[in-house]
């Protein structure tokens, strides 16, 4: 009785947000319905083939879906994805379906209640929905649980997931529920795990080989002694030697990066030696945006010092899931001391490990305003540097007449814009000392850079 009250106190508190509007029972079309664009993807439908089965048979669905109408026999999906994902694999047509007029954030909180019995719930799917909802809505966590009526730590737990380093995300939650107990504890223990490439072999010999939580914990504590026996067996001179790092992405042709760099022959002398001409896309690899890429009096490279392109860059920790903004709360998780002392900002999402994928072009986070006008009220930062293609939101989310506001805000106060930073993970939460080297071609305005970071102290391996 206890959980069924419980279940009845949440349903009156998501009522009470959108309007209660009659509901109507029909069939309609699959080609007219449309997942809601604005809601995080669903990766694991678990076995589609036997529903698909019972479903061409019947010719139905036994429970109907749940859509909104958007306009004239256009529909956006409330609940009932499996169930519409198994139609379309069994060639039906039309489905019956409750027809009702529901509210964004009403939408979102069903969504949430369709999956909550689920017995095999993916944990990083619904931090995805609660970020996205507290983005889209401007909630903060302790809101939303208490809207839906569950423990804080339900969605704490699950937003901490977002630390995880990015291909161990992708791993976990593209995981099959139906063959695979790997779940939210198993998740949480390898948040001890700061080397991405120990977590992600981890984790899937966790999915491999079926761990239970008390094996896969066995397994990370001997990976952390290994780790610790290492490092205090590093000489001191070693320690201490000043560390070079190169965070400069490489677009050559042999790579799936879309018009990679090319190299042609034009002539070849009779004693045997090629003449060759090299075609560099300014854009593609790592790049940096000067004024005159969008204002004709703004500077181009060339009329820049040489110690415009040097200083100490302060590497800040802003891991995001897509497309999600850069905001100061991600500053507020920086060392202000260190942030002080640099003039130049480096922002580490881990999309660099994903460089190339069309997630990384077309599905990445972004700065937001906010944070473009404290960077500009600064009046020390010169150059910001990011591991995305660029720090604006995403082309699926531009308007037509997009401006690049972010681009022109910072460009407009002289500050300098680096684009496809390679892995920084290593020197996250760092201050180090930053050279960029730029293709010195007069009056370009979008320039190939080589950028490498030098510090003397311990790398992580985060």
């Amino acid at each position: 009785m206890a959980g069924h009250s419980a279940i009845k106190s949440r349903r009156r508190r998501t009522t009470s947000i959108g309007k209660s509007q009659p509901k109507k029972l029909c069939k309609i079309s699959i080609e007219d319905i449309k997942e809601v664009s604005w809601l995080p993807k669903r990766c694991d439908y678990g076995d589609l083939a036997e529903l698909a089965r019972s479903l061409r048979a019947r010719g139905d669905v036994d429970v109907p879906i749940k859509v909104r109408r958007i306009g004239e026999n256009e529909y956006e999906l409330i609940w009932g994805h499996r169930r519409l994902q198994a139609a379309k694999l069994a060639g039906l047509t039309h489905l019956t379906a409750i027809i009702e007029e529901v509210e964004d954030e009403e939408l979102i909180i069903q969504h949430f209640i369709e999956n909550l019995f689920k017995k095999n719930k993916n944990p990083l799917e619904e931090a995805e929905l609660f970020e996205s909802w507290k983005r889209r809505f401007n909630r903060n966590y302790d809101e939303i649980a208490k809207i839906l009526g569950v423990r804080r730590d339900y969605i704490y737990n699950r937003v901490e997931l977002f630390k995880l380093h990015p291909e161990t995300r992708e791993l976990l939650k593209n995981v099959r529920s139906d063959t695979n107990n790997l779940g939210l504890y198993h998740a949480r223990l390898l948040l001890k795990i700061k080397d991405p490439h120990t977590q992600y072999k981890l984790a899937l010999e966790a999915i491999r080989e079926g761990l239970t939580t008390r094996e896969l914990e066995q397994r990370i504590k001997d990976e952390l002694s290994k780790s610790e026996s290492e490092t205090s067996n590093l000489h001191v001179e070693e320690t201490t030697r000043p560390r070079l790092l190169n965070l400069t992405q490489k677009a050559l042709e042999d790579t799936t990066v879309p018009f990679g760099a090319k190299v042609e022959i034009i002539k070849t002398s009779e004693n045997g030696v090629d003449y060759r001409k090299l075609i560099i896309p300014t854009h593609i690899a790592t790049h940096i945006d000067t004024p005159h890429i969008f204002f004709d009096s703004g500077k181009c490279i060339d009329d820049y010092p040489m110690e415009k392109f040097m200083g100490r860059a302060y590497v800040i920790d802003a891991r995001k899931t897509e497309p999600q903004e850069i905001t100061l709360d991600d500053l507020n998780r920086a060392d202000a001391r260190q942030l002080a002392r640099s003039d130049i900002l480096l922002f580490y999402t881990g999309y660099a490990a994903i460089f190339g994928t069309e997630k990384y072009y077309h599905s990445h986070p972004f700065i937001a305003d906010e944070l473009a006008d404290w960077i500009i009220q600064q009046n020390k930062i010169k150059i910001i540097g990011i591991d995305l293609p660029s720090p604006e939101v995403p082309h699926k989310l531009r308007g037509k007449n997009f401006t690049f506001p972010i681009h022109k805000k910072l460009l407009a106060n002289d500050i300098l814009i680096i684009e496809n930073v390679a892995d920084m993970s290593r020197i996250v939460g760092h201050l180090v000392s930053l050279i960029i080297t730029p293709l010195l071609l007069k009056g370009l305005d979008e320039v190939p850079v080589s950028v490498t970071a030098f510090t003397s102290k311990q790398i992580n391996t985060i």
